[in-house]
């Protein structure tokens, strides 16, 4: 299952960098010596188990020694090793990410309740189940059946309300965008006034109670005719944290499972080309 992305380690900034390094340093005299110890670096790589530092070597001797022939035949060899390898450890390790992504997800699925409605059910935190939007003032965050999070902003007092934003005692703050009454995902009624943002609207707040945790939040609500204040309630904020939790584990686990299935491809070709050699070896 499904805060912030994971992401894998990365080394291809630094085999970059020797990539560009190796290039520059060559010209039309190289000699097959040079691509040979470049070849040679590339194996000890992949013995070591450096296996983007090998690649980039393999590669950097296509394209500075295209004459060496003999020698590129030998990377082209060695080349589907070094990428079985790699593809192994990446999907070994995603594999682990997405076992972590489970277990936080499944804990903040147990913190969430459905709420059904006649249109669509959404989630909310359970110690705000059955709240009345109309008569709670507040933040009150959802997430869609298809993990999608937003929330309604209720403010009592009539101050034609148009935005929201959340501030922590030191001044730091951040805001929705306006949004005009329309009647429709703004609306105002005897006893408050309401707005519906979006998940693009909404995550900025998200993020910034998710980033001051241990500090008090005020909601201020803006509007045409004026502000109101009132404190982020710790209900309110336990909803807020869950819900945005929940949302950023299930696009993580998206994302994680595209990537795990890069490397399955890149396997699969790998593997294909190491028993075309070995079936090529074999018949000579």
């Amino acid at each position: 299952m499904f805060n912030a992305p994971i992401k894998l380690p990365l080394l291809l900034g630094s085999a970059t960098i020797l990539l560009s390094s190796i290039i520059a340093s060559c010209s039309s005299g190289s000699t097959s010596s040079e691509a040979e110890s470049l070849y040679a670096q590339a194996s000890d790589a992949f013995n070591a188990g450096h296996y983007e530092q090998s690649l980039s070597l393999i590669d950097s001797i296509d394209t500075a020694y295209p004459r060496a022939i003999d020698i590129r035949k030998q990377c082209r060899l060695l080349k589907p090793q070094v990428i079985e390898r790699l593809a192994a450890l990446r999907i070994s390790a995603i594999d682990s990410l997405l076992a972590l992504n489970a277990y936080r997800g499944d804990s903040l699925r147990s913190a969430l309740s459905l709420e059904k409605n006649p249109v669509e059910g959404y989630y909310v935190g359970v110690d705000s189940r059955g709240v009345d939007v109309l008569s709670t003032p507040g933040i009150h965050s959802r997430v869609s059946p298809d993990y999608h999070f937003y929330f309604v902003a209720s403010c009592p007092k009539p101050i034609g309300l148009t935005s929201v934003s959340v501030e922590t005692p030191d001044g730091q703050s951040a805001s929705t965008p306006v949004v005009k009454f329309d009647g429709e995902r703004s609306t105002r009624h005897s006893s408050c006034q309401t707005i519906t943002f979006t998940e693009t609207e909404s995550a900025p707040i998200a993020q910034f109670v998710e980033q001051h945790r241990d500090q008090p939040i005020t909601i201020r609500f803006r509007g045409d005719s004026g502000n109101h204040t009132m404190p982020l309630s710790d209900t309110q904020r336990r909803s807020l944290t869950s819900c945005y939790g929940l949302v950023a584990a299930a696009n993580n686990d998206k994302a994680l499972r595209l990537e795990s299935e890069k490397w399955q491809r890149q396997l699969q070709v790998a593997r294909t080309q190491l028993a075309t050699v070995a079936d090529t070896t074999s018949r000579h």
